[in-house]
């Protein structure tokens, strides 16, 4: 009983630190990266039928400067549900940033518009300033080699890489892997997970 009327307040107070820890500390590399792999570990297997064909097709954009995806977030959405997230390598002047932008999804939605879903539904943020080099890659465990941009509609990438020179002039790669991608097949040359 005590467990069942206290689960509520805990929850509410971990989501609030969630939200503070992130919101107060910005421009630390570890609280952002920390953050781009949980949001990355979530993405989640969804899938939408194409109304051509009537196949369903994997809700997933994976490309060299940009990455759609669905899944929850749990950090700045008041509204419970599944999100399509968007990471996007935006050129500035002569350097580059990372944006992180989110909207509730809807089934039917195209990732490779990003997340305009509803007139002033989009949420986007800049999370890393001033870098430059950013790229993005995706790791299939079947054809054991990473790729530019990912065409398989039907499963997610094994491992997902985010390599970019910080703005201190130290190169930083970050591998997450989906949780929802299922096991990685040990390889013969494979690479470090983590930085």
């Amino acid at each position: 009983l005590i467990a069942a009327v206290s689960y509520p307040s805990l929850s509410l107070i971990i989501k609030s630190w969630s939200r503070i820890e992130f919101g107060a500390t910005p421009s630390d590399d570890f609280a952002v990266e920390r953050f781009v792999r949980q949001s990355l570990e979530r993405a989640m297997l969804v899938f939408s039928r194409e109304r051509s064909t009537r196949e369903n097709l994997l809700v997933f954009d994976g490309r060299s400067s940009r990455l759609s995806f669905v899944g929850p977030i749990d950090y700045f959405a008041s509204v419970p549900g599944l999100y399509l997230t968007t990471f996007k390598i935006e050129d500035r002047n002569s350097l580059q940033i990372l944006t992180f932008s989110y909207a509730l999804y809807r089934e039917g939605t195209d990732p490779e518009e990003g997340t305009a879903l509803a007139e002033g539904q989009e949420e986007r943020r800049a999370i890393i300033e001033d870098i430059s080099g950013a790229e993005l890659k995706y790791y299939s465990a079947l054809k054991k080699a990473w790729f530019r941009e990912w065409q398989d509609d039907k499963s997610l990438p094994s491992l997902i890489s985010l390599s970019f020179i910080d703005n201190k002039g130290i190169p930083q790669r970050w591998v997450i892997s989906p949780k929802m991608a299922g096991p990685i097949y040990r390889y013969a040359k494979g690479p470090a997970v983590g930085r």
